[in-house]
């Protein structure tokens, strides 16, 4: 059986050239892609078919580590119909339990962009996004997101203090890229974030959420592993995470 249905037999693929890995010192990445046509209907169909076989969106771009000599990033998802939060999660619920999780716009990225400013500049200064424009983080934000949205977690006044760049998939969610307020890093906000959005999939009946790639020796990827009813892709399909 092929991996990929037969309408997508007509999408081309590519390979980046191989570069460092932002993850795993010592180690070298490659991608397989594709690109999103600008229409919602078609990137619609292709993320969400995509997603099923480990496959990420950024910007325009779908793509899948194709590393030469590693492949320590394990695509992982919860099934959010066995999900319960742990003793640790609840805590951490009501940490949050004055924010309010409001959808955004992706037309109004821009109310968002003095936070994702904050946040690069104080939580990933050696990183290139943090000298990123405002005009940069739009695109980000918005290009490819036809089938996207921003969820935030808001104080009583209105003031986001996280957001999450979020596609809807036609069997669930991808949780693409989160930021919040630095200040508040306490609260475990990247988690909080999760856990609404997990509510959310359940209330559109949906099955998935798709938490991108866990990276064992990377602790940046590690903690997806602290949530519950999750599964990892392997060779043999989706399967329960353990590790």
């Amino acid at each position: 059986m092929s991996l990929l249905t037969d309408p997508l037999k007509q999408t081309a693929f590519y390979l980046t050239k191989p570069a460092p890995c932002p993850y795993l010192p010592g180690q070298v990445e490659q991608k397989i892609f594709t690109r999103l046509s600008g229409e919602a209907r078609d990137d619609f169909f292709l993320n969400s078919t995509l997603s099923q076989t480990g496959f990420r969106r950024s910007q325009k771009m779908i793509y899948r580590p194709a590393c030469p000599a590693c492949m320590a990033c394990v695509p992982v998802r919860i099934v959010v119909r066995d999900f319960a939060p742990t003793a640790r999660l609840r805590r951490i619920l009501r940490r949050n339990a004055d924010l309010k999780a409001v959808s955004v716009a992706i037309k109004d990225a821009h109310k968002l962009s003095d936070l994702f400013a904050r946040y690069q500049a104080l939580r990933h200064p050696e990183s290139e996004m943090a000298d990123m424009q405002e005009g940069d983080f739009l695109s980000m934000m918005q290009d490819g997101g036809a089938n996207a949205f921003l969820l935030t977690l808001q104080k009583e006044n209105g003031q986001a203090l996280a957001a999450m760049l979020v596609d809807r998939l036609h069997h669930g969610a991808s949780a693409v890229y989160s930021y919040f307020e630095p200040a508040e890093a306490q609260r475990s906000l990247g988690t909080a974030l999760i856990l609404h959005l997990v509510d959310w999939v359940k209330s559109e009946h949906l099955d998935y959420l798709y938490l991108g790639y866990w990276i064992r020796d990377c602790r940046k990827m590690a903690y997806k592993s602290r949530f519950p009813s999750l599964q990892r892709l392997g060779p043999h399909g989706w399967e329960p995470f353990e590790y």
